[in-house]
């Protein structure tokens, strides 16, 4: 089977308040989509969520990568194969983001190859729990919003956002449990943000408010310093940005990492699974982190944390983000009741995207 045309649709979704990162501020999530034909008739469909500060890439720029750089090989491709499409991908060093959004087109052809819908075909049986991402801002403001989503969509996981200093970290922790008691699991992103000696004092703080996992404590490695972290640490370890192929994930499961967050933008599909599978055999947890995605992107993650096995360490995905868009694209949206989402039973997520409405978020 091989592609014999495609198309990029450039997407930009307001959200319903700017969102403060660890490296930046946006007031709204730029989208690169793509829809590839087969010479079978079918016709698959991904998402890249562009954001500069995290993967290098602009809207133009992945466009050129894949018009010159990917597609035209890809192209002569038998993407039934898929030994021979990884193959590709691991070629081409570079461009993980347009890699890993045409690799979700052609996964979403597999599927319909199969007869399943797309999060089944993932592994996704069943409504996939998911957490929400408290990001940094002021204390009440954090308070309140971990308050107002877990009222209103009963969210069972909360991630919050810490390295804004231990008192600070403290006061939004603080709040929350206090809002909220202990009906909600709580896991903390520190982005790195604290040095290898803070790592010890900052989850002392964080086990004082039953967090159960932290996340990116400090800049991670995977050599003998990482072993100095995961002693250091009170919580288990999760790591994220700096395990951002899977050759840097299958060296940290190497050097007995606790936790690895697989994110499809990072690793497309076929390489997240890779990840997954030697997580499993070694008795490591994957969790399926935050790519900020539209409900496209959310799709494939949620079909991906679907399939994880029970895990002591494990959480739910941070795969909600699309709550913050105050647009859609798809006919039927993505909503989150009593903290989970049901995912689409579309044949084809062509079928599920609402193209009238692509054509109006073009920026």
């Amino acid at each position: 089977m091989k592609i014999t045309s495609y198309k990029l649709f450039p997407v930009h979704f307001p959200y319903h308040h700017p969102i403060r990162w660890a490296g930046h501020a946006e007031p709204g999530l730029d989208a690169m989509y793509i829809r590839i034909e087969t010479d079978e008739g079918l016709i698959g469909v991904g998402e890249a969520p562009v954001r500069l500060a995290w993967t290098g890439a602009t809207l133009k720029s992945i466009a050129v990568v894949v018009d010159e750089v990917l597609m035209p090989r890809i192209m002569k491709l038998d993407i039934a194969d898929e030994d021979a499409v990884s193959s590709f991908m691991h070629y081409v060093r570079e461009h993980v983001l347009a890699k890993s959004m045409i690799d979700s087109a052609i996964w979403d052809i597999r599927a319909q190859t199969a007869g399943k819908p797309f999060g089944e075909f993932l592994g996704a049986t069943k409504p996939v729990p998911v957490a929400w991402t408290v990001t940094r801002d002021k204390v009440e403001t954090m308070v309140a919003e971990a308050e107002t989503v877990v009222g209103r969509h009963g969210f069972t996981s909360l991630k919050v956002k810490v390295g804004q200093g231990f008192e600070t970290d403290r006061q939004v922790l603080a709040g929350i449990r206090k809002a909220l008691g202990n009906s909600v699991t709580l896991s903390a992103d520190a982005n790195r943000n604290y040095a290898e000696a803070e790592v010890a004092p900052l989850t002392e703080m964080l086990a004082e408010f039953d967090v159960s996992v932290v996340e990116d404590p400090t800049e991670c490695v995977p050599d003998r310093s990482f072993a100095r972290v995961r002693a250091a640490s009170k919580l288990p370890v999760l790591v994220d940005n700096t395990a951002r192929t899977l050759l840097e994930a299958q060296m940290f499961l190497a050097h007995d990492a606790d936790c690895i967050s697989v994110k499809v933008p990072k690793t497309g599909i076929g390489d997240s699974r890779a990840i997954m599978d030697q997580a499993a055999a070694q008795g490591a947890c994957v969790h399926i982190g935050l790519g900020a995605t539209s409900p496209l992107g959310a799709v494939a993650a949620l079909g991906l944390a679907g399939s994880l096995p029970a895990h002591k360490n494990g959480l739910p995905s941070e795969e909600s983000f699309f709550l913050q868009l105050t647009e859609t694209c798809v006919k039927d949206p993505l909503t989150v009741e009593n903290g989970v989402v049901v995912l689409p039973e579309t044949p084809a997520l062509n079928d599920w995207l609402d193209w009238d409405q692509i054509a109006k978020l073009a920026p």
